[in-house]
C-alpha cells in the first residue's frame, strides 16, 4: 500500500470514528460523562477525567496518541 492509500485509509478511519462517537453520545455520556475518550476502530481505547489520565491509560496498552480520536465527553449543552 503507498502512502497515499495509507493516508486515505486513516483519513476514512477517522471519519468512521467521528460517525460512531455522533451514533452512540448517549451511551457515551451515561458511561464517560466529563471525561476525555480516546476512540480507534469504533471502540473507547481508553478514557480519563483529564488529558494525562487518558494519555496514562493509552501508554499502559502500547497506544500512540497519534493513533486515536480524542474527544471530550459531557452532558452540558454549550449554546453557542
Amino acid at each position: 500500500m503507498g502512502m497515499e492509500q495509507d493516508v486515505l485509509k486513516l483519513l476514512d478511519e477517522g471519519v468512521q470514528d467521528t460517525k460512531w462517537i455522533a451514533e452512540n453520545k448517549v451511551m457515551l455520556k451515561e458511561k464517560y460523562d466529563e471525561q476525555f475518550i480516546a476512540v480507534k476502530n469504533r471502540k473507547v481505547m481508553a478514557s480519563g477525567k483529564n488529558y494525562d489520565e487518558l494519555l496514562k491509560g493509552l501508554v499502559a496498552q502500547g497506544i500512540s496518541p497519534t493513533d486515536v480520536l480524542v474527544e471530550f465527553i459531557t452532558k452540558i449543552v454549550r449554546i453557542p
